[in-house]
């Protein structure tokens, strides 16, 4: 149970963030290559973002199962995991927010100034959410390999 726990946990992380890193890194600069503009580029991401904060509300559950379940505890991990939520709330209410600056038949922003401040605002909590993705995965590292080494040392004492 504990492999297929971590696993699922590791599959899902790897999704989830790991799809956030491709599109930022790599489909968002194409799209302006190819579409021609950030506005442009910015109607697709608008997208794209609802599926990202789908995919943090579907791992979320199994990331904080894992914490949960560890014998061994780690307070980073946990403010991790806390940062990953607060960020992922935050967003999806900032994608709302977002939204009624964007006429996506005209592809229009209705308020640059506004719309791009709190753009900009959102891409940092973005940043937050990807960083402490990795925080977390790497404190999951050290966990596991901790409560691993207990483990066998439990079973040689008691050999």
């Amino acid at each position: 149970m504990v492999a297929l726990r971590r696993f699922l946990l590791l599959a899902a992380l790897a999704f989830w963030q790991g799809g956030f890193t491709f599109y930022a890194t790599i489909v968002v600069p194409m799209g302006e290559q190819v579409l021609g503009s950030s506005i442009d580029q910015g109607f697709v991401t608008q997208r794209v973002a609802n599926y990202l904060n789908l995919a943090g509300a579907v791992v979320l559950p199994l990331l904080f199962w894992d914490v949960a379940a560890m014998k061994t505890k780690s307070r980073l991990r946990a403010a991790s995991w806390l940062a990953m939520a607060v960020s992922l709330g935050l967003l999806a209410g900032m994608h709302v927010y977002l939204d009624q600056f964007l006429e996506a038949e005209s592809k229009n922003v209705l308020d640059h100034d506004r719309f791009y401040f709190a753009h900009e605002v959102y891409l940092t909590v973005c940043a937050v959410q990807w960083a402490s993705g990795l925080v977390f995965l790497f404190t999951s590292l050290r966990v596991w390999r901790a409560e691993d080494q207990s483990m066998a040392a439990s079973k040689l004492v008691e050999e």
